[in-house]
């Protein structure tokens, strides 16, 4: 609220002007310049990477959810990189795990998440306060049932979820490492 010179309710603050605050949320399609939400995405994150410096501030939301996982993962990790190398102040949301896993490890990155409990039936209360670490979950079962998916639709993405939940634990225990290495 002070960047913008508004009344901030406090005793006292410390904040950094920033010279550029930029953000990328949301995705759709231009259909009337025939441009995919990928190309979207993409032109608006380019925006955002040409203005980043030390003193700006960037708030990136589910970048690469426009295109295939691994594609969506690579230059979700691109973007990351060269973020770092600006040395910007970055607000980057993600539901990409892959990506989390290869940046985890890095000083610079702070990992946090919406807090959350369950009720005694399985309900999810989201809480809406920031904590550190990493989410164990994107609950999208849990948000499937919220939305009134038919249940035959929730039993299957459960099973599904299961079959996939073993195949990666299987990939993950044969190779030893659950983390990507990025070449330089």
């Amino acid at each position: 609220m002070g960047q913008i010179g508004c009344f901030v309710p406090a005793s006292y603050v410390r904040f950094s002007v920033f010279n550029f605050i930029g953000t990328r949320m949301g995705a759709g399609d231009d259909l009337l310049h025939q441009k995919s939400t990928f190309m979207c995405e993409l032109e608006e994150t380019s925006t955002l990477l040409d203005m980043a410096n030390p003193r700006s501030l960037l708030i990136i939301d589910e970048l690469g959810r426009g295109t295939s996982t691994f594609d969506g993962t690579a230059i979700a990790s691109a973007v990351v990189d060269y973020l770092l190398t600006t040395k910007c102040l970055a607000v980057f949301s993600t539901h990409l795990h892959l990506l989390i896993d290869a940046f985890r490890n890095r000083q610079e990155i702070q990992t946090l998440y919406m807090s959350f409990t369950q009720t005694s039936d399985h309900q999810l209360v989201l809480l809406y306060s920031l904590v550190q670490g990493v989410c164990p979950s994107s609950f999208g079962i849990q948000v499937a049932k919220m939305a009134n998916l038919p249940d035959l639709v929730i039993n299957h993405a459960n099973k599904a979820v299961d079959l996939f939940g073993e195949y990666f634990q299987q990939i993950s225990d044969n190779s030893g490492k659950n983390q990507i290495k990025i070449k330089k």
